[in-house]
């Protein structure tokens, strides 16, 4: 869209409401006589030729809609100003046809030498296009420089249930699109975007917004998320794009805190989705994938993995997760647990795990590995419990298990892993072979890291 040439192609006619200026019936040439209905002095009489020239005239309404034609004016003074109250402007595109239509509580114009400049004051103006967007503000101006329009706050602009406010707004011809800065808010449906500098297109249907906060509210008024970015893109498809992000799941009733490089809420589907190497912890407990999902109506967060669970020393890696918002309780597939210690590790792998609150972990089925000072242990069981306040690894369905500097193989129901005293029991008709051959029979058999002896009882 092209912008005017000059004031003149910028207002195409004003009306001033309670008064009538110089009402003539006929159109005149440069040497017509032009006579005026009220009194007005040579001085405003020059003002009014002078800002025809730059413009600002060419047709004026009166209230009684008979049209006063300016003579063209001539270059008496380098300087020209021209102030009118309550004016009514129509501000045509480049093809002409209307395309802004302007009220103001007082309209003033000057040119010093080439600049001509329009000042508008306590304005409301509706933009004519197919969408129409109105834009109230204390102070409008227009240079034929700039050939755009500039607000000054504060600025509010709407249009359907979208708006923004800021400080300053700038709109230009070319571009057709909206520049603003200060103290910018924008709002779509329950979001609300906070920033310092907004771009958006005239029909507010795309917009972005700099150094931004994004909060959402469900129709209760409760805060589902907000998120701090570098920028936040609204696009027509009614999806928010941020980038570097920020935030906070459920503010109000879990914050279970995240960060990413990328994230995407679908406004339609209430669905936030987090990529490019995401990081969401709660508490104690730390959640890493490439990428997470999460479902408002479910209040569910989902990755395809890999994912890393950590939780008081206790790493869980694994595919498909599924967890709450709080990150209480979580399943996942093809895991390993780790524990590692300076003497002292231990590995568990399952197929499926699911983890409970306050952190009890059951994975079926299980190959777990216990290493200590060079002896590795192998137990095979059906099914593990890890209990995070007794730190006890509890293997059942019945174990099988083979120590590999030893020689050993043992078959029991049951294996306990003593954390924090390093010590394996196996329980429940133990049998125990040598690699030499032998066997023996218990009903306990324990295992002490430190002196890496087993003791059958």
């Amino acid at each position: 869209m092209g912008a005017p040439q000059s004031c003149f192609g910028i207002l195409n006619w004003i009306s001033f409401p309670g008064t009538n200026l110089g009402l003539v019936d006929r159109p005149f040439d440069e040497t017509a006589e032009v006579q005026y209905n009220t009194p007005m002095s040579p001085r405003w009489f020059v003002c009014a030729g002078l800002v025809g020239v730059i413009g600002l005239g060419g047709c004026w309404e009166s209230p009684f809609q008979r049209r006063l034609l300016l003579p063209p004016p001539t270059k008496a003074e380098p300087e020209i100003r021209l102030a009118l109250p309550q004016a009514r402007l129509v501000l045509p595109g480049s093809d002409g046809q209307p395309l802004w239509d302007v009220r103001t509580g007082l309209a003033a114009a000057e040119r010093v030498e080439e600049e001509e400049t329009l000042f508008l004051r306590e304005v409301t103006c509706r933009y004519l296009g197919q969408t129409p967007t109105e834009v109230t503000a204390p102070e409008l101006t227009w240079r034929r420089s700039e050939n755009a329009l500039v607000f000054r706050g504060p600025v509010k602009v709407v249009q359907g249930e979208t708006t923004f406010t800021a400080q300053g707004v700038k709109w230009e011809w070319a571009a057709d699109q909206f520049q603003a800065w200060g103290g910018v808010t924008f709002r779509r449906d329950r979001l609300t975007a906070t920033g310092d500098k907004l771009t958006a297109d005239t029909a507010l249907t795309e917009a972005e917004v700099e150094n931004v906060e994004v909060r959402e509210r469900t129709a209760e008024g409760e805060e589902l998320w907000h998120v701090a970015a570098q920028t936040a893109r609204f696009t027509a498809q009614q999806i928010v794009r941020l980038r570097e992000a920020r935030g906070v799941l459920r503010p109000e009733a879990v914050e279970t805190h995240l960060s990413a490089p990328q994230v995407e809420w679908k406004v339609a589907e209430q669905v936030l989705t987090l990529s490019g190497g995401v990081r969401a912890e709660r508490e104690d407990t730390v959640l890493t994938a490439p990428q997470v999902t999460w479902e408002a109506a479910t209040d569910r967060l989902t990755a395809p993995g890999p994912v890393t669970l950590e939780r008081g020393g206790l790493t869980v890696t694994g595919r498909n997760l599924a967890a709450d918002t709080a990150l209480r309780t979580a399943q996942l597939t093809a895991v390993q647990l780790t524990s590692l210690t300076e003497e002292h590790t231990w590995r568990v792998k399952s197929d499926r795990v699911l983890w409970t609150a306050p952190g009890r972990l059951v994975c079926t089925p299980v190959a777990a590995e216990f290493r200590n000072s060079g002896d590795l242990i192998r137990i095979l069981a059906p099914r593990a419990v890890w209990q995070p306040e007794a730190q006890t690894l509890t293997l059942t369905g019945g174990v099988r298990a083979e120590t590999r500097a030893q020689g050993l193989t043992l078959q029991a129901q049951q294996a306990v892993w003593h954390h924090r005293t390093r010590r394996l029991a196996v329980m429940g008709e133990v049998r125990l072979y040598r690699r030499e051959g032998g066997e023996l029979r218990g009903q306990r058999l324990t295992y002490e890291t430190r002196t890496q002896e087993w003791v059958l009882e």
